[in-house]
């Protein structure tokens, strides 16, 4: 309950803030470069517990409805103090489409792949004992938007569906199948400069 507030609150000030700063407004995002990082809780499969994650991201636009992204999901731990993963930080690499070739609000979809570094804890003795790592492979689907309030900074919200199964290291096949959310404010800059062009003047006083 306390994130949704939080959630509502954020996106309440981005409204009220880009008012009073229109007039510093993207003209497009064309080789826009921008990230940033917020804790992302993530919902696993067959796990009742709450996943913790710092989620850190990069993009790129290369045209105005493309970006390239690079993400992390850093493992925290997990809610309960008899957590089921021991690790299980994910690294993405891939490209969203954006819906909307210029303007404030960025809606966008994307399919990455991934890997995880996982390793789950096995209660059987009565203690927690960490299986090996694995790194396995993940197929992962998500879908956002980005509210770009002012020329330098946005809102943003992403869903991200992340599919697979470790099945080595560990006492039986264990779903990764998670859902996991991200929201909070990131920063944006251009990473060319746009110059008019200047005609040069050959003419004779």
């Amino acid at each position: 309950m306390e994130q949704i507030r939080a959630f509502i609150f954020t996106f309440i000030s981005i409204f009220v803030f880009s008012s009073a700063q229109s007039q510093s407004e993207l003209t497009t995002r064309i080789h826009l470069v921008g990230g940033s990082a917020t804790i992302a809780p993530g919902f696993q499969k067959g796990n009742s517990d709450i996943n913790q994650y710092i989620h850190g991201f990069a993009y790129f636009y290369p045209e105005p409805k493309v970006s390239i992204n690079g993400e992390l999901y850093w493992y925290l731990g997990a809610q309960q103090q008899q957590t089921l993963m021991a690790e299980n930080s994910t690294l993405l690499f891939g490209s969203n489409f954006h819906f909307v070739k210029d303007g404030k609000f960025d809606p966008f979809v994307g399919i990455m792949p991934a890997v995880s570094m996982v390793s789950a804890n096995d209660y059987s003795s009565g203690r927690p004992i960490a299986s090996a790592m694995s790194f396995t492979p993940l197929f992962t689907m998500n879908a956002g938007l980005r509210f770009h309030f002012v020329r330098w900074f946005n809102g943003f919200l992403n869903f991200r569906y992340l599919k697979g199964n470790l099945v080595e290291n560990h006492t039986s096949a264990l779903s990764l199948d998670e859902f996991r959310i991200s929201f909070g404010l990131g920063f944006n800059f251009y990473s060319t400069v746009k110059r008019k062009k200047t005609i040069p003047n050959w003419s004779l006083e």
